[in-house]
């Protein structure tokens, strides 16, 4: 299985307010535990080109000194200013954009992931060098560039269905322009990290209040003419609406570092936190709706689950985003597939992962019970083979505690 959405490598002093622990060195026991061989780490929080941390943590797994999955890493994501990410790289001008590639892709990044406050010129610069540069670039797509575009730009992968979020509303360039008066004046600004994110769920909200399903045919279209995937990421969403709920889960809560639960409690007492969901309420039943509309077209969906956030459990949340995937119109077997050969045919390993065949690595998840049958099975977790190290029911066990 493969989460193909996790901040998993994140630098401790980003949390300035209370004490924390290296996400890593409790993400990573729990994805081999839940049977998780393989993620895409999406932004390691840290701002830095040169990959210092990331490439750190890349160097611990080959010598066998941190125990983890497969792990693939952008390093930070680009974004424009003021930054709408965690400790995003900040590129204004179509030559800082081209830097920022080339000096990604010498640093050993095995992709780029793109933000959502790019100028067109710096997006469609980053598009051009990654293509020179020969590395594939997946992300959000900026909101002053229409996902048509993107995918014909050659945006590999489209992260939470945003794209879809302008591609279907029927006021979205009205709202590119309100968004960007709004964003104008906050470049330079500091202390931006919390309001940021806010800021762009107001818009995203803003798009869906237009949401019509017959809108989303020019979106999808270009979809399935380039090749993109899509990651949904519907159990983030669920997650951060419900945080309260699932923090008071003490079955969940035990799988979570004291410090962590600490940090996400506090960060759910603050009013920011609180409007943020009263305006994701109303959108999670729209992100399954989205997913659906791109399965039933044929566009070839991810498992991901955005772990990093509040509430969600490294490895247990990409089960519950497979139940979710079945619950938006997806069979358990085509859910399934979201987990294991759609992320090795996006990411062009399935001369080695994938499927199980004679000759391949061996990322296996044995189960005690069919999954076919009911995707809950995924969690009936018998015995774990990653990297061809086994891992029986008492090494996972182990692992949990």
């Amino acid at each position: 299985l493969w989460d193909m959405h996790v901040h998993s490598v994140a630098n401790v002093a980003l949390d300035m307010a209370v004490r924390s622990v290296a996400a890593m060195d409790w993400h990573f026991p729990l994805f081999l535990a839940w049977g998780v061989t393989g993620v895409r780490n999406m932004n390691d929080g840290t701002g830095d080109l040169s990959l210092e941390l990331t490439n750190s943590v890349k160097r611990r797994l080959a010598a066998r000194e941190l125990h983890g999955p497969r792990f693939l890493a952008n390093g930070p994501s680009i974004d424009g200013d003021p930054p709408l990410g965690s400790n995003s790289a900040v590129v204004g001008t179509a030559d800082e954009a081209r830097a920022a590639v080339n000096k990604l892709v010498d640093s050993g990044a095995d992709f780029i992931k793109v933000y959502e406050n790019l100028s067109r010129e710096a997006y469609f610069a980053i598009m051009d060098q990654a293509q020179r540069r020969g590395i594939p670039v997946d992300g959000h797509v900026p909101f002053r560039v229409t996902p048509e575009e993107a995918a014909d730009a050659g945006q590999r992968t489209f992260e939470h269905v945003l794209a879809m979020a302008a591609g279907c509303s029927t006021t979205a360039a009205a709202e590119r322009e309100r968004f960007a008066r709004v964003l104008s004046p906050l470049a330079g600004a500091p202390a931006l990290e919390g309001l940021a994110p806010l800021t762009s769920f107001h818009h995203e909200g803003a798009l869906y209040d237009s949401r019509d399903p017959a809108a989303c045919a020019p979106t999808i279209a270009a979809y399935l003419r380039n090749g993109v995937a899509d990651t949904p990421n519907v159990v983030a969403y669920r997650d951060d609406v419900n945080a309260k709920e699932m923090l008071a889960d003490t079955s969940r809560m035990r799988l979570v570092p004291p410090v962590i639960r600490q940090n996400w409690q506090a960060m759910l007492g603050t009013d920011v936190y609180r409007e943020m969901q009263s305006v994701l309420q109303p959108l999670v039943p729209l992100y399954s709706a989205n997913a659906r509309l791109l399965h039933e077209a044929g566009v070839v969906l991810l498992a991901g689950t955005d772990v990093g956030i509040p509430a969600l459990i490294p490895g247990l949340s990409l089960h519950e985003e497979l139940e979710l995937l079945v619950e938006a119109g997806l069979t358990p077997l085509e859910a399934l597939r979201t987990a294991t050969i759609n992320p090795a045919r996006v990411l062009g390993l399935t001369d080695s992962l994938g499927s199980v065949e004679v000759g391949k690595l061996a990322d296996l998840v044995l189960l005690d019970a069919d999954p076919l049958v009911d995707i809950r099975n995924t969690q009936r977790i018998r015995a774990v083979v990653a990297d061809g190290r086994v891992y029986r029911r008492g090494d996972l066990d182990r692992l949990l505690n």
